[in-house]
C-alpha cells in the first residue's frame, strides 16, 4: 500500500486477501486512510491471512515455504469467492476435488507430498480471516500512490537502469 495500489481495478463488492501476521483489527489500523476509504466505499470484502506462518510451520525445508504460502491462499480462495456457493457445492465435496487434483499431479511423489499439500490448504480456508472495516474520519495523506505507466516499452527506450520498464520491475 505505501508503494504502490493494490485495490487499483478491484470491482465493487470485490474481495481482496493479503498476507500479514496482525489481527484483523491492528491490520486495518495499518492500512492508508486512502485504502481504508477506496475499501469502505466500493464495499470491498478484505480477509487477512498469515500464510508465511503456515508455510513456516508445515514445510519441511525452505524451499517448500514459498510454495507452501501460495496452497494456503489457494485455500483462502476458496473460502473468500463466492465459488461454493454459485456451484452448489459443499466443503466435503471441494475438499475431495482439491485431493483427487493433487494426487494426480503430485501422486508420483508420495502419499505424504498431497497430503502436506492438503493440509495447508485446509489451513489456509480455516484460518483466513475476515478484517471488518471501521469507518471514520480518514486523515488526508501527503503524496500520491504511484502509478505503473501503461506503456513500459517505448520505441527510442534505452536498455539499462534508467530504463523506465526496467524501474517498475
Amino acid at each position: 500500500f505505501r508503494h504502490s495500489d493494490p485495490l487499483a481495478g478491484l470491482a465493487e463488492g470485490g474481495v481482496f486477501v493479503i498476507q500479514t501476521d496482525l489481527t484483523p483489527e491492528a491490520f486495518w489500523q495499518t492500512l492508508p486512510g486512502t485504502a481504508r476509504r477506496t475499501i469502505i466505499d466500493k464495499k470491498i470484502k478484505i480477509y487477512c491471512l498469515d500464510a508465511f506462518a503456515i508455510a513456516m510451520s508445515e514445510a519441511s525445508d525452505a524451499e517448500l515455504r514459498y510454495r507452501m504460502q501460495g496452497a494456503a491462499f489457494m485455500g483462502a480462495f476458496f473460502r473468500t469467492s463466492p465459488i461454493l456457493a454459485r456451484e452448489k457445492q459443499t466443503e466435503e465435496a471441494l475438499f475431495k476435488g482439491i485431493e483427487y487434483q493433487l494426487q494426480k499431479k503430485f501422486g508420483g511423489k508420495g502419499a505424504r507430498v498431497v497430503e502436506d499439500n492438503v493440509r495447508v490448504i485446509r489451513r489456509g480456508y480455516d484460518e483466513v480471516k475476515d478484517v471488518v472495516p471501521v469507518g471514520g474520519d480518514f486523515a488526508e495523506e501527503k503524496g500520491a500512490v504511484p502509478h505503473m505507466p501503461v506503456l513500459l516499452e517505448s520505441p527510442n527506450a534505452q536498455q539499462g537502469i534508467g530504463h523506465e520498464g526496467r524501474f517498475w520491475e
